[in-house]
């Protein structure tokens, strides 16, 4: 996959090319398409979404107005808010002008910049621009009466479609707007496109600051011997809440969004996930998903069922790499919420701004790869594989290949005080083209899956979380006591001429009763065999628990280890399992913790309050199980194929039975919103027969009535 794939030429990109991507939803009728006014891609997204956007602003607005004695360096900030989530309109901006003017330390410049940016952006409210009592002190200046006799002027009528192509990188900044960003038709995705800098163009200096690693890395680029940050990308993703300075940095390009990029909701969180750009681009926004399950980006990203792991794949392969708080999805009195472990991104731990020395630590890398070293990076699609590499491997605690083989250098949620800058950026520089190692690529070739109903009791609901090339995940919910599944690492780019051998890891879980069985010589290929899984420590930090076992996959090139890729299975915490020593279940209790358990995901761990007690006979073959649970399920008995009993024989043996409908129902209890598993006995009925009193199974059919 190469890494530029600019647009099939320089041409106008319209609503219909977003259409035909499936970017935009049709917003008039079909007939109506050729009269409508062409606009960007941009302009499209920011129509749709000006509605909701505008309801948000004056709720905001709202909250502000009700805060009149509240501390006034909170208000203060609320508006500096405001205008930073809200920057395509006029209101927020005039309303922020006037509490600025209404402070007796502002400056008349800073007043009137703000006025100005309102009436740039449409106010045109002449006769409140001269009634406004705030502005009494500033009516006499020229500049304040040509901004009212411009809010007086009509507007400039739509002056129809935007070109679009690459536009320059001006003073460092790269700006996404509607005249350079269109459609990537084979990846769907948006491409704002920017002409590439002059080999020369760059900064003298890589880091301006007083750290021992800045000398290093300003040596060097001066030498020729480290890239330095030219036409590296930082894209901030969080309005500025948690930005990256950019005197320190003047080499890193930084991103900037206009206000019509804004309006499409195309530069907050995770909403990149549908943006690439055409440079390598570390970023990171310092939010949380909202909404009535909310969480931090990296669980939502493992866990909204919208294909976002495959697009941070693609993220990864092509030069991207973002960092995300955990925020609360990785603390104590959690433990530890990730369902899977991804090498996609960076989640640290904490919350706001603990992000930011990962980013710095990510750029610091790029600078000191040295020349040869990044473009072979770049045309490889190796970029941040070796970026994640060379983070975990120079974390403080890993000085032996085997504590990188180990589950504590492969968290759910990275420490910044493990970070060791000098080692970082020396293993960064002296990495050679002939020791990068490629990304193991995994597929599943086969696995065990628990039949709907018997071994599964919901039939629209799946083992599978995502499968990814460089990351596999499970939610165990079959009865089974073990789980199997056999990987191939076939696809792996062999970068030498003999093909590469893999190591295979339990990095979290137990090792002793976790099986991992080679198929050939190189351990391309390999059955896991993984028991059911309790709680237990997160490795590392026995105060976080974890209901996940990790198995990383890796490679070596000439004496160096390749960042992981992982297979993981991850086991509902409201169960509670008996197994006897033969390996047969006895018993689960699916409603060992209540529902609103902040340990429990609903958008994955369903509640069924019952417990269900398993029966075999003489010879071990299951007839069955009984079910107790509250309200009308109270006692409930179910026969070897699921169905629930409705008449038995003499001999206490199940004649009559129905087959069963599992399906999820969304629920709402004090303390949150979660989902219940309810079981309907709507099915075929069966009908069971018997050889002798001895014949406990019985033959199966159905009935014909």
């Amino acid at each position: 996959m190469p890494f530029d794939m600019p647009l099939p030429g320089r041409r106008r990109l319209v609503l219909a090319a977003a259409l035909a991507c499936g970017l935009v939803a049709a917003a008039m009728p079909v007939g109506a398409a050729a009269q409508a006014p062409q606009r960007t891609v941009l302009e499209a997204l920011a129509q749709r979404n000006m509605p909701d956007l505008r309801r948000a602003m004056e709720a905001r607005i709202k909250r502000i107005d009700g805060m009149k004695n509240a501390d006034p360096g909170r208000i203060d900030y609320q508006y500096h808010s405001l205008v930073r989530h809200f920057p395509m309109f006029a209101k927020p901006r005039y309303r922020y002008a006037v509490r600025l003017a209404n402070k007796p330390d502002t400056p008349p410049e800073a007043v009137l910049e703000m006025l100005e940016s309102a009436v740039e952006r449409g106010y045109s409210d002449v006769k409140r621009l001269r009634v406004e009592p705030a502005f009494d002190s500033l009516r006499d200046l020229p500049r304040f009466r040509d901004l009212v006799d411009a809010a007086g002027r009509p507007r400039m009528p739509d002056p129809g479609p935007v070109e679009t192509g690459p536009t320059a990188i001006e003073d460092g900044i790269a700006l996404v707007a509607e005249t350079n960003t269109g459609v990537d038709r084979r990846l769907k995705v948006l491409r704002p496109l920017f002409r590439r800098s002059a080999a020369g163009d760059a900064p003298a200096r890589v880091r301006i600051g007083e750290a021992p690693h800045f000398a290093l890395l300003n040596a060097w680029f001066a030498e020729g011997r480290a890239a330095g940050n030219r036409d590296d990308f930082y894209d901030n993703r969080d309005h500025d809440h948690a930005t990256l300075r950019r005197q320190p940095r003047p080499q890193v390009t930084f991103v900037e969004y206009s206000d019509i990029a804004h309006a499409a909701r195309i530069e907050r969180g995770l909403g990149g996930i549908n943006l690439l750009f055409d440079r390598v681009t570390v970023g990171n926004s310092s939010t949380v998903h909202s909404g009535p399950f909310g969480r931090s980006h990296p669980r939502h990203a493992m866990t909204s069922g919208a294909g976002i792991p495959e697009k941070l794949y693609r993220q990864y392969r092509l030069h991207h790499l973002y960092v995300y708080p955990e925020h609360r999805d990785h603390d104590p009195d959690t433990g530890d919420l990730f369902p899977a472990n991804l090498p996609y991104l960076i989640a640290s731990q904490g919350s706001s701004s603990s992000d930011a020395p990962f980013v710095a630590a990510a750029l610091d890398i790029l600078a000191a790869f040295r020349p040869e070293v990044k473009e072979y990076l770049r045309e490889n699609n190796l970029t941040m594989p070796t970026v994640q590499m060379i983070l975990r491997r120079s974390q403080g605690f890993v000085t032996r290949d085997e504590d990188y083989l180990d589950g504590r250098a492969h968290p759910s949620a990275f420490e910044s005080e493990h970070l060791d800058s000098m080692r970082m950026v020396n293993m960064a520089n002296d990495l050679t083209v002939d020791r990068v190692p490629p990304v193991v690529e995994l597929r599943v070739l086969r696995e065990t899956k628990p039949k709907p109903g018997v071994g599964l009791m919901a039939q629209s609901v799946s083992e599978s979380l995502f499968d990814t090339p460089a990351a596999i995940a499970r939610v165990v919910r079959g009865v089974a006591r073990e789980k199997r599944m056999v990987v191939s690492a076939a696809r792996t780019k062999r970068l030498d001429d003999a093909p590469p051998s893999f190591r295979w890891v339990v990095l979290r879980g137990d090792a002793e009763r976790i099986r991992i069985l080679p198929r050939d010589n190189r351990a391309s290929e390999v059955e896991i065999v993984v028991p059911w899984h309790e709680r237990r420590p997160v490795p590392g930090r026995p105060e976080i628990a974890t209901d996940r076992v990790d198995i990383g996959v890796f490679t070596q090139r000439n004496g160096t280890w390749s960042a992981p890729s992982f297979i993981t299975f991850y086991y509902p915490p409201n169960q509670k399992r008996v197994y006897g020593e033969d390996g047969r279940l006895a018993s689960i209790d699916y409603d060992a913790a209540g529902p609103a358990d902040r340990k429990l995901d609903p958008l994955l761990v369903y509640r069924r309050p019952w417990t269900d007690v398993y029966e075999y006979d003489d010879r071990g073959r299951l007839l069955g199980w009984r079910r107790q649970g509250e309200g009308a399920i109270r006692e409930q008995r179910y026969t070897r194929h699921g169905a629930r009993v409705l008449e038995t024989d003499a001999l206490d043996r199940p004649v009559r039975a129905r087959r069963m409908t599992y399906r999820v129902v969304p629920k709402q209890r004090r303390g949150g919103q979660f989902k219940e598993i309810e079981g309907l006995a709507d099915g075929d009925v069966l009908v069971y027969t018997y050889a002798g009193p001895e014949d406990r199974l019985g033959t199966l059919s159905v009935d014909p009535r």
